[in-house]
């Protein structure tokens, strides 16, 4: 059983990541940033160690404080691709998150930088040990060279790359990646789905490419 602990001994992780009551080792979806305003309170607020948890609960299953967010309603709508009846509450209950950036950015202002990315990366790898996922599906692209510099400094060797055909305007990548301990997973990156994204398009290409994804 995974614990709380168990993630605090990875150093590089600062956000303790959502873990679904039913999560299953199946999804682990992996985002980006999380935000927020430049103030030094609300900069606490999200650099706190639950501030993910807080975040999947209000901005994706419940919606009481923020409202539904595009980012994680449009996650959850592409979940529906796979099952039009699938609620809100039991799709995030069936999937773990986590962010691949470790501290707060400020809205509008700055984007993560590459220590960011690359401290964000190691702990998403080691991470990765304890939730053990089937799939990771990737919600953006700006990762995908970290861990592919980064996979071998974790024990990870690289098993298969490939970019399949371009969705809108964007190529969604794939890499396989096994650890030393022989544990395997399938990581897939598609297009940030906040602006400018269709969920019924990249919703098809993953139904067609990986349809016991969720």
């Amino acid at each position: 059983m995974i614990t709380d602990k168990d993630f605090k001994q990875i150093g590089e992780l600062n956000y303790l990541p959502w873990v679904g009551e039913n999560y299953s080792n199946k999804l682990l979806i992996v985002g980006e940033s999380h935000y927020g305003e430049d103030t030094e309170k609300r900069i606490q607020e999200v650099n706190h160690p639950d501030f993910t948890r807080a975040a999947v609960l209000d901005m994706g299953v419940t919606g009481n404080t923020y409202g539904k967010v595009k980012f994680y309603n449009n996650i959850w709508r592409i979940g529906r691709k796979f099952n039009t009846e699938l609620s809100t509450q039991d799709f995030w209950h069936s999937v773990g998150y986590l962010n691949i950036i470790q501290s707060a950015m400020i809205e509008l202002k700055n984007r993560p930088e590459q220590k960011d990315f690359e401290r964000g990366t190691s702990a998403f790898l080691k991470s990765l040990l304890l939730l053990r996922p089937k799939y990771c599906l990737m919600a953006g692209l700006s990762s995908h060279g970290y861990v592919m510099n980064f996979a071998e400094q974790n024990d990870f060797r690289i098993i298969n790359t490939l970019y399949h055909e371009k969705v809108g305007r964007s190529f969604p990548r794939q890499i396989d990646i096994e650890h030393s301990s022989g544990f395997k997973t399938i990581l897939i990156f598609i297009k940030h789905p906040s602006k400018y994204f269709s969920y019924n398009a990249w919703g098809d290409f993953l139904v067609k490419n990986f349809p016991d994804l969720i």
